[in-house]
Formats: C-alpha cells, sequence, structure tokens
C-alpha cells in the first residue's frame, strides 16, 4: 500500500471522527513520551531560528499530543504579546484550550468520495457518480482534464472520459482542492483578503510541487495534495475567528494587523498538522505538514516535504530568480544535489507557467 494510500486513511465508510485529546489549560507539560528539546544552536548569519518542535521525534501514537503540545506552548509564547488586542487573544486561547471543538470537519460526503479513490476495485461508474451529483465537482473535474497538465489532442467533454483520464490520484485532488477551498470562510473586516490570498497560494503551490517532485524523487500527485493542504493550519485559524464572531455577535477587533500575521506565522504549522491528522490523513502527512518549513529538517530525508517546502518558498517570491536555488537549498537543509532539480524543464521555475499548465 503506498502513501496515497496512507494519506487519506479512508475506507469505504465514513471514517470516525479523530477527537484530540484536550491537555490543562495550566501549567503547560510536555507529553511523557516526549524529550525536552535541545536548547537551540547559535544561527549562521541570515539563517532563521529554529522553533520549537517535538512532534518530530513523537511516534505515531503520541503525535497529536505532540502536537498539540507544540501549539499550546507557541500559543503562550503569543499571548505575552497580545495584552493589547484581547479579540486576537481570545481566538489564540481558544484554540490552544479547545482544539477538538476549533477543528473543521470533513463532510461525510467528501469522505465518501475520498474513501472511493482508494478502493482498487472501485467501479468507474461509482466514481462517476460522485462527480456527477455535484456540478461544481463535475465542473472542476472538466478543467483538470483539460489543463495542461493533462493535455491530450481533443477535448475532454464527458464525465466518464474525463475519470479515466484522470485516474484515482488525479481525482483524489479534484476532490481535495474543493474540500480545501470549501474550508476557506470570511473571519471579518480585521482579516481582509487574508483566507483568500491563503487559498491563493495554497492551490497555486500544489501545480509547483507536481512539477518539482520528480527531482526529489517523490510521486508528483502526492506532492500536489500535500501543497494542498500544507496550510490548511492558517484556514483553520480564520474558522476559529469566525466562531469567536459568531459566539460574541460582533467583530473581532485588531488594531495592529501585524499581530494576526504573527500568529499564522507560529500557529498555522501545529495547527495544521493537528487538522490533517484529525481528518484521518496519517502522521506521515500530518508531519509533513506540521513541519513543512523544515525548522528543524526531518530527522529522515523526505522528499515530498522537500518538493512543497521548494514549492511553497518559490510561490511566495514568484520566482525562482529572485530567491537562487542555492540560497533555498541552503534555508532548507535539502538532502542530496541540487542538480536534479535545475534540469527539470525551464517553465518549472515559473509561477505562472505552472499555475497556467495546471
Amino acid at each position: 500500500m503506498g502513501l496515497l494510500s496512507r494519506l487519506w486513511g479512508l475506507v469505504s465508510a465514513p471514517a470516525p471522527v479523530v477527537r484530540v485529546p484536550v491537555a490543562p489549560t495550566q501549567p503547560v507539560v510536555a507529553p511523557p513520551a516526549l524529550v525536552a528539546p535541545p536548547r537551540p544552536q547559535a544561527q549562521e548569519p541570515g539563517q532563521e531560528p529554529e522553533r520549537e518542535c517535538t512532534s518530530h521525534r513523537a511516534s505515531d501514537a503520541d503525535l497529536a499530543a505532540a502536537l498539540q503540545h507544540d501549539l499550546r506552548c507557541r500559543a503562550q509564547r503569543l499571548l505575552e504579546s497580545l495584552t493589547h488586542e484581547p479579540d486576537l487573544a481570545y481566538v489564540v486561547q481558544a484554540l490552544s484550550e479547545e482544539i477538538a471543538d476549533a477543528l473543521p470537519q470533513i463532510p461525510a460526503a467528501a469522505q465518501a468520495g475520498l474513501a472511493l479513490t482508494v478502493d482498487a476495485n472501485v467501479q468507474v461508474q461509482d466514481l462517476v457518480r460522485v462527480f456527477e451529483r455535484d456540478p461544481s465537482l463535475a465542473q472542476a473535474l472538466l478543467k483538470t482534464a483539460n489543463s495542461s497538465y493533462y493535455c491530450s489532442a481533443s477535448p475532454c467533454t464527458s464525465i466518464d472520459k474525463a475519470v479515466v483520464k484522470l485516474g484515482r490520484r488525479g481525482l483524489r485532488n479534484v476532490l481535495l482542492n474543493q474540500l480545501m477551498q470549501g474550508l476557506v470562510c470570511r473571519p471579518g473586516a480585521a482579516f481582509g483578503d487574508m483566507p483568500r490570498e491563503v487559498w491563493s497560494h495554497m492551490s497555486e503551490s500544489a501545480p509547483l510541487a507536481r512539477r518539482l517532485a520528480p527531482g526529489f524523487g517523490g510521486n508528483p500527485e502526492e506532492a500536489f495534495a500535500l501543497a494542498l493542504l500544507h496550510d490548511a493550519g492558517k484556514l483553520v485559524l480564520f474558522e476559529a475567528a469566525s466562531a469567536a464572531r459568531r459566539k460574541r455577535r460582533r467583530e473581532v477587533c485588531v488594531d495592529d494587523p501585524t499581530k494576526i500575521a504573527a500568529c499564522l506565522d507560529l500557529l498555522h504549522e501545529p495547527l495544521g498538522g493537528l487538522a490533517v491528522f484529525t481528518w484521518g490523513f496519517g502522521p506521515e502527512v500530518a508531519r509533513v505538514v506540521a513541519n513543512h518549513h523544515r525548522h528543524p529538517p526531518p530527522q529522515q530525508p523526505s522528499p515530498l516535504s522537500e518538493a512543497v517546502f521548494l514549492a511553497d518558498a518559490i510561490q511566495l517570491a514568484g520566482d525562482v530568480n529572485s530567491l537562487g536555488l542555492e540560497a533555498l537549498w541552503a534555508r532548507g537543509r535539502l538532502s542530496g544535489s541540487p542538480v536534479r532539480v535545475e534540469e527539470l524543464p525551464t517553465d518549472t521555475w515559473s509561477r505562472r507557467a505552472i499555475v497556467a499548465r495546471s
């Protein structure tokens, strides 16, 4: 069974919801299975400092507790700087104390559709029916089937042909794309266009990761899926702000927008790791999402983590030439040689070209 089967971690019946255990709010105590992280070493000039991250050393069984511990430690550090932002502090406190209730859940229909795509014995007509029932899914399927990545001599105009053309892996990514897009919410005026911008970044990083993956020896469709998930923690934070807005029946007021950016920056990795683990995507995926900025890098080489890291950086910059491949390689402490990546087609390095081709 390959990584994609583990990635989705779903069965033909709707998967049970994994409840993340909520630890007491005071004091913060590391899970007993974890080893306290060493003190950060002196950093080279221009190198970003490493953040506390114990989840990469946790066993699969302890991963949820380790991710929650990381989240609560980071939240406490943030709360010290949010004394003049009570509404934002309320959101952060709620995330750290009530994470099991704060995480959005995957609808049962989406679970059932994803489950079919991991069934090696599924019939084509069963997959066709998933897309026939939802016009938006059908439209997304046909758009993907006719993209330049899946290019063919003649356009694909039927769902039946599109299902056969994409195969189960491609269909999973169509479903996942629609699922993640559905999590984009409107937390209030203080957040402006941040949710839409985050989703644009995620959706543009995915085709970049797909093109970069072969340079690291990774599967393109798996890299696409992980890049779609990598900033899920930011969407969770936006949803938590929306929940606070509904619960308190008023806008979430923020005087200093840089505080929102600080919350997103510090919390989104453990939040995203907890989200995908709770959704049933498995510990391997949760680890990549929870540490996609590679601070510190994984203990074992991870081709998909490296492809997602590079795609994330290139999408944000717009072009690799403004960053330098060697600088990115050092920043992410990527394994192996960049030669294989350098030998990829030239248009791999253009964000606009990749998005147009996807």
